[in-house]
């Protein structure tokens, strides 16, 4: 990664250099990626979207599953009237109609409704026109294929897509991951995925006659599978078992609040009817158990429906476990990864508080509620990430900053998102300074963001991002000087902050910075920088922790109070540092450094592995 000035920087991914450049890159054409490029038309982005089908996701396997949101929501200011789709009114005004016009009563349901209930096939209806309307609108390049590899290249992405023509590259800002999830299927032999369930004819070549099936959860998805079984549970003289952790749930509308309670954890439409009718005692041809009693050998079918996993990841460069990234709550930014990485969609549920439920936190029924998906968020969360990346993309590079003081040590203040040659101004200033003025040592101090960025105000991103420091370029021009360095963390420190990290020799940290996990850099390094079992610890955990914590593990040397506490006591070591005999001061550094320096080569030479 980071091959700067290198004619072989792209060599391995494509067979030539970027293809297209843009301002982001949308990967997946779902609810949540179509919601995505409609917010980024509205910012007047330019856009370049990859989907291998670019139908609607995976909601053409669901075309007669009955959808769980009545037609007065889908038909409301939060779904397919949602202001983001006002630039393609006139491809989505006919479809709407239509899908009022063929909406149903639901008997049974107490949910009140005037426009009624509809499927899920009608709302792909719904999304294929915003499609066809989004690329009407411009601004807009397609790409058919799939996004297989992320590259950080300084402030940008580069990403490799692998199509019918080939391999080809694209260059760009941003990028926003809405690449869906799968129903989870069991780690079983006999294990039978739930969208089987969903198309009868395929189900019923799947059976066989008097075989036994578990179905495990009391999900919308399993009662839309036991109503499936249900066709053929008399037939073919199926022994049907539902298994649960806890008992069936509904929804209730508060007509006074114009909200569900149990929004999340309870069945809604078609699920709640079946549910109760069929999904509490059972009926003569289902029982419904605790799943405590569930064992896998008794059963010749099992379906899960307890839930989706995330679909695969595309491979990121400088990522150990891209697929299993936290994602930050406000920004919607992927943690762990360099700036301008963000994802949505059903992997990524919403928590209430944030973009629903708003106010009623405390109210009884919403207390402990699960996330939520659901097209409404898909919108909501759209509008937020086109904010935050507007800001990004508008955002200037800041400069590195050097200080020189009386006692012959460099103060260098890196934060936001530094220009390579502000980086490399830095190094040639170091080593003047070194050759000139005598400096003896270096504070690197290191100012990240604080806390999640904020969606409606400025974001200078969770580490200094550049092309210089994600290359190794700058860490190994540092290491290379000969001087000992000082690390002051502020802030966040993620992605190639590490690389600053650790190829300083002194680290102390501000009580309030946090560190986002795993740790970026090549792997082969940890072991021999910070110990094997930090390393594992370091390489495996995901999320932000703490100062205390790096502390404890041996990553930092110091914890401070505040921020200007920790500038003073770096500079106070470096001072310290300075003070000492340059030969044996050097010596030290020398033999305490092996692997710092080696981490700095690898990247430098771009080693670094995904």
């Amino acid at each position: 990664m980071g091959c700067a000035g290198s004619s072989n920087c792209f060599a391995g991914l494509c067979s030539e250099r970027p293809t297209a450049e843009a301002d982001v890159l949308v990967v997946g054409a779902g609810p949540a990626g179509i919601s995505a490029v409609l917010a980024l038309q509205q910012q007047r982005r330019r856009v370049v979207w990859v989907d291998p089908e670019f139908q609607s996701g995976r909601l053409k396997r669901f075309l007669t599953v009955p959808c769980n949101t009545k037609v007065d929501i889908l038909a409301s200011e939060s779904n397919f009237r949602h202001p983001l789709l006002q630039h393609v009114g006139s491809s989505v005004a006919p479809a709407l109609q239509k899908l009022i016009a063929e909406a149903e009563s639901l008997p049974g349901s107490t949910d009140p409704s005037q426009l009624g209930w509809t499927t899920l096939g009608a709302c792909k209806r719904m999304f294929d026109a915003v499609t066809s309307g989004a690329v009407q609108a411009g601004g807009l390049s397609r790409w058919i294929g799939k996004v297989v590899r992320l590259t950080p290249d300084g402030a940008h992405w580069v990403a490799t897509v692998d199509s019918h023509q080939g391999q080809k590259c694209v260059k760009v800002r941003c990028v926003v991951l809405a690449t869906g999830a799968e129903p989870k299927v069991a780690p079983l032999p006999n294990a039978l995925s739930a969208e089987k369930t969903f198309d009868e004819d395929s189900l019923r070549h799947q059976l066989r006659p008097n075989q036994r099936l578990a179905v495990l959860g009391n999900s919308h998805t399993a009662a839309v599978a036991l109503a499936k079984l249900r066709e053929l549970a008399v037939p073919m003289s199926l022994s049907i078992t539902c298994f649960a952790r806890r008992p069936l749930r509904c929804a209730e509308w508060l007509e006074h609040s114009q909200v569900y309670r149990y929004n999340s954890t309870g069945l809604k439409g078609f699920g709640a009817v079946f549910g109760r009718e069929c999904m509490i005692h059972g009926t003569s041809w289902l029982q419904v158990k605790d799943v405590k009693d569930f064992s896998p050998e008794q059963w010749d079918w099992i379906i899960d429906c307890t839930g989706y996993v995330k679909s695969q990841l595309p491979a990121i460069d400088g990522v150990i476990k891209a697929q299993d990234l936290p994602r930050d709550e406000a920004s919607g930014a992927l943690l762990g990864a360099p700036p301008g990485l963000f994802a949505m969609g059903v992997p990524w549920g919403e928590a209430p508080g944030r973009l629903w439920g708003r106010g009623l936190e405390a109210e009884d029924g919403f207390k402990g509620e699960d996330t939520f998906v659901g097209f409404s968020m898909f919108f909501a969360r759209a509008s937020l990430i086109a904010d935050e990346k507007s800001q990004q993309l508008r955002e200037k590079p800041a400069e590195c900053k050097i200080v020189i003081d009386d006692s012959a040590v460099a103060h260098v203040e890196i934060s936001g998102i530094c220009t390579p040659k502000s980086l490399e101004s830095v190094l040639n200033a170091l080593h003047d300074a070194r050759c000139k003025d005598g400096v003896k040592a270096v504070v690197l101090i290191l100012q990240g963001s604080k806390g999640p960025v904020n969606p409606s105000g400025p974001a200078l991103g969770v580490a200094p991002q550049t092309q210089a420091v994600a290359s190794g370029t700058f860490l190994l021009g540092l290491r290379t000087l000969g001087l000992p360095c000082v690390a002051a963390c502020c802030g966040k420190v993620a992605g190639p902050a590490w690389g600053l990290v650790l190829a300083a020799d002194y680290r102390i940290a501000s009580a309030t910075s946090s560190f986002i996990l795993p740790i970026w850099g090549p792997p082969e390094c940890f072991g021999d920088l910070v110990g094997h079992t930090v390393a594992m610890q370091l390489c495996y955990n995901q999320g932000p922790v703490n100062a205390l914590s790096m502390l404890e593990y041996g990553v930092i040397h110091q914890c401070q109070r505040g921020d200007e506490d920790t500038k003073k006591a770096a500079a106070e070591v470096a001072r310290r540092i300075a003070a000492t005999p340059a030969l044996a001061c050097h010596q030290a550094t020398a033999m305490l450094s092996p692997a710092i320096e080696k981490y700095a080569s690898i990247v430098a030479r771009g080693g670094l592995r995904a």
